[in-house]
């Protein structure tokens, strides 16, 4: 299985939008290639990612927020396929030191 075939539940979706949000927002701007990256992940992820992203900037305004609820995803494949997303995020356009503090902290937040 690959970690695109997981089935996120809503709060997953939602840390998964809100760093997606983040990272591009990371370097005070969103690249062409990170505003293509987002279509390519909707087309494989699926629709929900849109909605999400726009509950996102409601829900999760600001990376404080986002934090808090990362805090809060459980299942190690919903960790995995949102760790990577955000990986591929941030490598979009060369990953800058905020992305990869994140990173970082994802790393430790959901090591087991």
């Amino acid at each position: 299985m690959s970690v695109t075939d997981i089935e996120l539940d809503a709060r997953e979706w939602l840390v998964l939008a809100g760093l997606i949000r983040v990272m591009m927002h990371a370097d005070g701007k969103i690249s062409v290639r990170e505003h293509g990256l987002v279509g390519r992940l909707a087309t494989r992820l699926g629709p929900a990612l849109w909605t999400n992203l726009a509950l996102a900037e409601i829900r999760l305004p600001d990376e404080a927020a986002v934090r808090s609820a990362a805090v809060r995803v459980e299942r190690p494949e919903a960790r995995a396929l949102i760790r990577a997303v955000a990986e591929e995020v941030a490598s979009a356009d060369g990953i800058d030191d905020s992305e990869r503090a994140l990173l970082d902290w994802l790393d430790a937040l959901w090591r087991e």
